[in-house]
């Protein structure tokens, strides 16, 4: 799964972050082909997977 917070969040690094809409969609898109190649590449190690995109504590750190 990949969880998208479209609303403002804190980095890792305690900062209050709320990237415009644009940036946050290019990121999703970087990371779909992302788990696309792991997929491909039989790299997924776990039945499942749950990556975070914009959530406090992520770390995306925009």
């Amino acid at each position: 799964f990949i969880r998208f917070n479209p609303d403002s969040f804190i980095n890792s690094l305690g900062t209050k972050k709320n990237p415009y809409m644009k940036l946050r969609m290019e990121s999703l898109k970087n990371e779909i082909y992302k788990q696309i190649d792991r997929i491909t590449n039989e790299e997924n190690k776990e039945l499942l997977e749950i990556v975070y995109l914009f959530y406090n504590g992520s770390e995306n750190n925009l």
